[in-house]
């Protein structure tokens, strides 16, 4: 399962430094950084899936740690993005394609990843892209799933 998903999470799709905003701004800067994957094919329709995924049950699973996160007809295949608001907020986006098998092994070691104590302790400290990227991915591989 795992080499039908290579590449789903890119260095280019992570950021440190997201600006604070209300909901809809923070889904749009993470759908930006899932375009730089070039999975997305449209993006109004991965916007309005997580919205409407977000309707049935906000999908923050701790304070101050968000997983967006839904089915869409907008991407070509798994796609992931990761930021972080004022060293106090993880957000981490998970999109994939309707017709895709499930993603869930992937879902639930990220969700597994972010509650960990000490994994949310080095991405708030995170002070660049690439120490969230690299912290997300040594994390993911202890779980079997490569980016």
């Amino acid at each position: 399962m795992d080499s039908q998903f290579h590449g789903w999470l890119l260095p280019s799709s992570v950021t440190a430094e997201l600006e604070d905003g209300n909901d809809k701004d923070i889904l749009n800067q993470l759908i930006q950084l899932l375009e730089k994957t070039g999975c997305v094919t449209d993006r109004e329709r991965v916007l309005n899936d997580i919205i409407a995924r977000e309707k049935n049950g906000r999908t923050e699973i701790s304070d101050g740690i968000i997983v967006p996160h839904a089915k869409s007809a907008g991407v070509s295949s798994l796609c992931g993005a990761a930021g972080i608001v004022n060293h106090k907020t993880i957000y981490m986006m998970i999109v994939w394609p309707e017709n895709t098998a499930s993603c869930l092994k992937h879902l639930s070691a990220l969700i597994e990843i972010l509650l960990s104590s000490k994994a949310d302790r080095v991405l708030l400290a995170s002070e660049n892209d690439t120490d969230v990227y690299n912290c997300l991915t040594a994390n993911l591989k202890q779980y079997g799933i490569s980016c």
